[in-house]
């Protein structure tokens, strides 16, 4: 997203200077000039030489991934908005531009519901990067169409521009631009998080926020009498009430989304509509878009860079709602030229700041509330982890460890070296560990995600383990806080980095690690890293694994049912797929479903392991996933 709103700025740059320096025709010439070269950096399609180095920080691997295969056309793309506007207010000098950038965020939009309902279900990756070439192609020939009107400008129509009358500049103006921007993408990405990590990790809702965004520009900027002040200020005041209300009370998911939707619907309508309403004429209008695309990336800086290095939790949510209000207070004392109204109404200014105040006050308290029972709170590039101490003084006793709403493994006091929640000894990580006919000589197990490290509890002397944890930060606390790792009887090993990519690097080096056991178990969330469950995955995992070794897999979701993609992966390997469901109990174990794909008779026909396996159920559908096409609808439940 950061790079995306950075690459906007940038090509609103582009077409603010090629506006300035440049005449019309001239403009035309150099940007057609400029999209005919960049046919060169098709496609749009990386090498493998991308995949990043083991333990290496992935922010500025994706941001220089980004450039170098989709930078330059996107560029060019994202300049299309202000310059062929530009070309419409000389060719239409009479008529308002300002309806066409409601209609560019419309096809924004449109792009966003047909990508991952439409385009994704159907088409393969490689069918997609040579429809999106083909589409660029389109999109050149579009614009030469655009340039031929220009072209055909006549002389009379430029002079009649040129001899409008200039209005005066106000210097605050474009603070207010730039900040209103920053305000209204700031809420929009600190709202998607608190959505889809904080509060339900359902796959695709991270689809509605950004539509909210998308549609308060189109409401805004489509038609003026759309946004009246005398109606949203008071909107935004009232939905201020659920909002505190969501902060004290843990409500139905399907409440706390539609009060999120609200608010952010309500403070992006203000931010937008006050933007509209202090939009210059058109002459102006390139560098007020530049503007907007400056606070647009300003925000995304603050989210993505800024917020995650100094703040524990989403608290730039808060901080944006306060200054959503704030600059709300202001807007209502500046006309629509930039200059503060005079007389000045000083008891409306009272109200604002006895409201900022109280609304400072509630969500500072919120703040704090959240911290409480936290041994430590820790926040990176995926998201916050957060390790609470709860039930102290019973049985119960226990240190949990959360990323999101999702828990990763718990210990508890009385009982520490007791595997528990999605790992206890009725599971199928448990069975398999337990049961391996080669348990007696030794197992060497490796195992995909760390969590707090529970499956460590298995270990002997005898054994060897080896986890895959892809965020550094999960390794520290699972050695500060819990004793998993500490207290492991055999040898264990903690590889940084994403899994794939250290397995295949460990063949290449090293040759096949010859595991008794792999455990898969990074697949909670929406966010499920797919290229671990493809066919190409799968090939690798076999190589690593012994000719009766096991690969566990553990399909624990919520909202995704991954049952038939592993057994149509392990129908294609030639290999037995098991189902154990374990209901888990009270003290110890939660309940978790894991897949187990195995060709040792062994360990299938033993009364212990058969008496557990599961029926696959009614449904028999396979889906079949590889590098090159996979579709998350599929298995949605």
């Amino acid at each position: 997203m950061l790079f995306f709103q950075v690459g906007l700025l940038f090509g609103y740059a582009y077409a603010h200077l090629l506006t300035k320096i440049a005449k019309p025709k001239h403009q035309a010439l150099i940007h057609l000039i400029l999209l005919f070269l960049s046919i060169l950096s098709l496609p749009i399609t990386p090498d493998d030489s991308w995949k990043p180095m083991a333990g290496q920080s992935p922010f500025m691997s994706i941001i220089t991934l980004l450039i170098t295969t989709v930078g330059i056309p996107y560029f060019l793309i994202a300049s299309s908005s202000p310059l062929f506007q530009h070309w419409f207010s000389r060719i239409y000098p009479d008529r308002s531009p300002y309806r066409l950038y409601a209609l560019s965020n419309a096809g924004s939009l449109l792009g966003l519901f047909t990508y991952p309902f439409l385009v994704e279900p159907l088409l393969t990756l490689k069918d997609q990067t040579l429809s999106w070439t083909v589409g660029y192609g389109f999109y050149i020939v579009a614009c030469l169409w655009c340039a031929f009107f220009l072209f055909r400008m006549t002389s009379h129509k430029s002079k009649k521009l040129i001899e409008r009358k200039k209005e005066e500049k106000v210097a605050f103006e474009w603070v207010l631009w730039l900040l209103l921007a920053a305000c209204g993408s700031t809420l929009f990405l600190a709202v998607t998080n608190q959505m889809c990590q904080d509060i339900a990790v359902v796959p695709f809702l991270w689809i509605i926020p950004l539509s909210i965004y998308l549609l308060s520009y189109i409401f805004c900027f489509n038609n003026p009498r759309w946004y009246r002040r005398s109606f949203w200020i008071p909107v935004l005041v009232v939905v201020m009430f659920p909002f505190v209300y969501l902060l004290t009370r843990d409500p139905d998911i399907r409440l706390q989304i539609l009060i999120y939707c609200v608010v952010l619907f309500s403070c992006c309508v203000i931010c937008h509509g006050e933007l509209y309403r202090l939009k210059p004429p058109n002459s102006r209008l390139t560098f007020f878009y530049l503007i907007i695309t400056l606070g647009g990336a300003f925000g995304g800086f603050l989210v993505n860079i800024a917020a995650p290095l100094t703040l524990k939790g989403y608290w730039e949510l808060h901080g944006s709602l306060i200054f959503t209000v704030v600059l709300a207070g202001i807007c209502i004392f500046v006309r629509r030229n930039g200059k503060v109204k005079t007389p000045f109404p000083r008891k409306r200014a009272i109200l604002w700041v006895a409201a900022v105040i109280l609304l400072a006050y509630v969500l500072g308290t919120d703040i704090l509330e959240k911290q409480k029972g936290s041994l430590t709170i820790r926040r990176n590039f995926y998201g916050i982890l957060r390790v609470f101490e709860e039930e102290k003084g019973t049985k119960e006793h226990r240190y949990s460890l959360y990323h999101g709403n999702v828990e990763h493994g718990n210990q508890y006091l009385n009982c520490p070296e007791r595997p528990t929640t999605y790992y206890g000894y009725e599971s199928s990580i448990g069975i398999a560990i337990r049961e391996h006919p080669e348990r007696s000589q030794g197992l060497r197990v490796g195992v995909v995600g760390l969590g707090a490290g529970v499956i460590a509890a298995y270990s002997r002397q005898v054994d060897s383990f080896v986890f895959y944890e892809i965020n550094p930060q999960v390794e520290a606390i699972a050695r500060k806080y819990f004793s998993y790792l500490k207290k492991c009887k055999g040898k264990v090993d903690v590889v940084i980095g994403d899994a794939r990519i250290s397995l295949e690097r460990e063949l290449l080096n090293q040759g096949p690690l010859r595991y008794d056991i792999l455990a898969l178990d990074a697949f909670s969330g929406d966010a499920i890293p797919i290229h671990l469950l493809t066919r190409e995955a799968f090939d690798l995992y076999w190589k690593h694994l012994k000719s009766d070794g096991i690969l566990a897999i553990h399909i624990s979701n919520a909202y995704l049912d991954l049952k038939p993609v592993v057994k149509a992966l392990a129908r294609e390997s030639g290999m037995r797929t098991i189902l154990i469901e374990d209901d888990g109990n009270y003290f110890t174990e939660d309940g978790n479903d894991w897949v187990l794909v195995t060709s040792n008779k062994n360990f299938l026909l033993k009364e212990s392991v058969s008496s557990k396996i599961s029926p696959w159920g009614p449904n028999s559908k396979q889906v079949f996933w590889t590098d090159n096409y996979s579709n998350l609808l599929s298995v949605l439940k």
